[in-house]
């Protein structure tokens, strides 16, 4: 993926339909954890996602959605728009 090319280290937590990004190496399992993510890069990556045409939650300590009116079209771009937005 465009993280593992870029050398961004990357966790994603998910439960469902809520996921989070992490840009850390750790495994996010509680608050200390979540503490060692990169806060400056996801706010970069925050930014080029409102560019690229996605909205997301605007702290890295946020969940995002995705739900049953999401398409596999509406995924698409949010995958397209996630590896144009990593520095």
């Amino acid at each position: 993926n465009s993280c593992e090319r870029a050398d961004i280290p990357l966790h994603c937590v998910h439960k469902g339909g809520m996921f989070t990004i992490f840009f850390t190496s750790e495994i996010v399992s509680n608050l200390s954890t979540a503490k060692t993510c990169n806060l400056k890069l996801f706010a970069e990556f925050f930014h080029k996602m409102i560019m690229n045409g996605i909205y997301l939650p605007p702290s890295q300590f946020e969940v995002c959605f995705i739900t049953s009116v999401h398409t596999e079209k509406d995924i698409e771009v949010f995958i397209d728009a996630f590896n144009k937005s990593i520095p």
